[in-house]
């Protein structure tokens, strides 16, 4: 599936999808801005997905439109992330929903994801190039074999809370990253704008939730890293397929 035309609404807005559960999206790309705008908390906006809950697949997917995700008046927990912006969910609130976990494989993220907010109170805005935010749902997450080089912009109230080029924020939520790599121009342009990285990830992770503590936050490592474009170019040759 390619889409080529513009998503926007208010709360779940993807590029190929809104919200999900137990559904697996395969060889998507989408090449359209997804726009979210909403006076109401939890704004989840993904190039591929808003919101996907559990026993649900994202694999061999591509973003390339700029991800926004805007609220206004007091509205918290903006999230926009380059292919998903909530990486499950908590509690089932519809006959359709399932609770758990969102898995995300072998995608590509070359669009913007960011975070804008015209309040007046603390935004809580996270942004990632892969995921906005982990949920509270139980289970472990992973993303695996996933790219991004599309960089990053988040003004709310709080500006360091959650950027990141894999994901903005994980909250009670284990995580697993495995061969995701981010452009290091990207993490070095927003350091540049925003200060050094508070969670010593070169921004590739932003922040995790408050039951983790910080010998757990995730490093850079050989499997974790940033990249410069030649590079990333070639890892997309030989991780997605």
């Amino acid at each position: 599936v390619d889409h080529g035309s513009s998503s926007t609404g208010s709360l779940r807005v993807g590029g190929i999808v809104g919200n999900m559960s137990a559904t697996t999206v395969r060889n998507c790309k989408n090449a359209a801005p997804v726009m979210g705008n909403s006076s109401g908390d939890h704004l989840y906006c993904g190039g591929i997905c808003g919101m996907a809950g559990g026993n649900s697949l994202i694999i061999l997917c591509e973003n390339t439109g700029e991800v926004t995700a805007y609220q206004n008046v007091s509205a918290k927990n903006g999230c926009a992330g380059g292919i998903l912006g909530c990486q499950g969910v908590a509690t089932a609130q519809y006959s359709n929903e399932v609770a758990g976990i969102c898995n995300v494989e072998k995608c590509v993220n070359r669009g913007t994801a960011a975070c804008t907010y015209d309040g007046s109170v603390e935004s809580r805005p996270y942004c990632g190039g892969i995921v906005g935010r982990g949920s509270h749902a139980d289970g472990a997450a992973h993303i695996t074999d996933c790219i991004n080089f599309g960089s990053l912009i988040n003004n709310g109230k709080n500006k360091y809370y959650g950027s990141g080029q894999m994901v903005g924020v994980y909250v009670y939520t284990t995580i697993t990253l495995s061969n995701c790599y981010g452009l290091d121009s990207v993490s070095a342009a927003f350091a540049e704008k925003n200060g050094a990285d508070p969670q010593g990830s070169n921004y590739l992770v932003g922040k995790f939730g408050k039951n983790f503590s910080t010998s757990q936050y995730i490093k850079p490592s050989a499997t974790i890293a940033l990249k410069t474009q030649a590079e990333l170019e070639e890892l997309v040759k030989t991780l997605i397929k």
